[in-house]
């Protein structure tokens, strides 16, 4: 028998997926479920309001065999663990969630076991990151203790970068020492506290610490990817994850020593799994997906095909309206758009990405090299 997965709506995408191993049922909106492709799904559970538990309530999930319960979504993440506290299904409980969702705590849990040397303080305002200067030192990194997707990231280099911030609420902030080397993302899939990993990704970032770029797979050496292997099922035992997707972020220095920057139980985004499946035909839910369907031990991972796959992205540099976009017509990169002309522009982070354009090749640099170019001929205007 098929097992049955439930699912909350976000990113779903990645429940394409997982249905071809599992059964599929969601839990949506009325406006969402207008948006499904419902055949792809065993159950379709609609309510006005995910926030109003009481309406889930009436959903009688209880009455099903549910083997899990999942939100690919950071959004519905908590509502997914309430189900599963609520009705026993198989899942992150809720205080997995919050815990997993507190940076500082991921932090201190991972200094406990040493897996973790880097220095972090939750602070509250900008005379709290005063007193702690003396004990950090320039440069340091601000990020918000339960921030979703790089928003609110920053990198302060100085006095005057501190003074310049332009977060107006640091209530819930982490101060954390900035680690220099080179930051890559890893794609894991994990069952009955059994972990992989499927893709271990390049990351470009710039000055504002926005993701501009993506490579896939990142360019490393055998020993260099078991050593991250090896970390990530360190750092999923560290943080009790047995069974789901992950995405995390690491930093790997000059001299090979393996720092965290943060954690998620979901694929990656930015496009992470169409990536994926240019180059080994397949994401890594869908590795999950066949993972829990017989509950079988994983003796090969896909194959690789030999090509990198990458997308960039083109930021706003500063706030206001979109007055122009200007985008070379090139059929040999796909381009996303993501904003419009009369779009305001409310940030200049990782949420507010007006293009991204993305294209695969068998030579990485070559690759790179022609996706820049394109990007240089992008005109955005921001009045």
């Amino acid at each position: 028998m098929r097992k049955q997965v439930l699912v909350i709506q976000g990113a779903d995408y990645t429940h394409r997926s997982l249905a071809p191993y599992v059964d599929v049922s969601i839990i949506c909106t009325k406006a969402h479920a207008e948006t499904l492709a419902a055949k792809q799904y065993r159950h379709v559970f609609i309510v006005d309001d995910l926030a109003d538990f009481d309406e889930i309530e009436k959903l009688n999930l209880g009455d099903f065999s549910f083997d899990f319960v999942y939100s690919f979504s950071e959004s519905y993440q908590q509502l997914a663990a309430k189900i599963a506290d609520t009705y026993a299904i198989a899942g992150f409980t809720e205080d997995d969630i919050r815990f997993l969702n507190d940076k500082h705590h991921v932090r201190n849990r991972l200094d406990e076991v040493g897996l973790s040397h880097c220095k972090s303080r939750s602070v509250h305002s900008k005379q709290q990151i005063l007193n702690l200067i003396s004990a950090f030192n320039y440069p340091f990194i601000l990020k918000p203790d339960h921030g979703i997707g790089g928003h609110g990231v920053r990198k302060i280099n100085s006095l005057q970068d501190l003074q310049d911030l332009d977060i107006e609420d640091l209530s819930d902030y982490v101060m954390e020492t900035f680690i220099d080397g080179t930051e890559y993302s890893v794609e894991t899939f994990s069952n009955l506290g059994q972990h992989h990993v499927l893709n271990v990704t390049e990351k470009i970032k710039d000055s504002n610490m926005n993701e501009v770029g993506h490579i896939i797979p990142a360019r490393l050496t055998a020993d260099e990817t078991q050593r991250i292997a090896a970390y990530m099922t360190q750092i999923n035992d560290a943080l009790g994850i047995k069974s789901g997707v992950g995405h995390t972020e690491i930093i790997v220095t000059k001299d090979g020593h393996i720092e965290l920057v943060e954690t998620h139980i979901r694929m990656g985004g930015g496009m992470m799994g169409v990536l994926m499946n240019n180059v080994y035909h397949c994401d890594v839910v869908a590795c999950w997906g066949d993972m829990i369907a017989d509950n079988k031990s994983v003796s090969h991972l896909p194959d690789w095909n030999g090509s990198y796959s990458s997308i960039m992205s083109v930021f706003p540099t500063k706030r206001g309206v979109i007055t122009r976009l200007d985008v070379p017509n090139d059929d040999s990169f796909k381009t996303i758009i993501r904003k419009q002309v009369g779009d305001t522009v409310d940030d200049i982070d990782n949420q507010n990405r007006i293009l991204q354009m993305m294209g695969t090749d068998t030579d990485p640099d070559r690759l790179k090299m022609n996706l820049l170019h394109r990007l240089k001929q992008v005109i955005v205007e921001i009045g």
